[in-house]
């Protein structure tokens, strides 16, 4: 088990960190969060990982969360605005 920190994301969406040199792939999580994972894949030039625990969240997860309620309103209200 390690704990990193997520550092960006790759072209699926899933957060990457660094463990010995090695870029490892965590879905399911966010930049600047620093969570315990368990790889469950190791290859040559990358690993796969599960996220266990967060141990610090990402300050902005609450403005993400806001903003993207805000975007599903307006595309509800566009979609009902047309079937009326």
């Amino acid at each position: 088990m390690y704990e990193v920190t997520i550092i960006d994301y790759d072209h699926q969406g899933r957060g990457m960190a660094r463990i010995n040199d090695k870029i490892c792939f965590i879905p399911n999580t966010m930049i600047d969060e620093i969570v315990k994972v368990n790889i469950t894949k190791e290859k040559k030039n990358f690993m796969e990982a599960e996220a266990i625990d967060d141990i610090k969240k990402n300050p902005k997860l609450k403005t993400y969360v806001l903003i993207i309620k805000l975007v599903v309103d307006v595309i509800y209200y566009i979609y009902h605005m047309k079937i009326n």
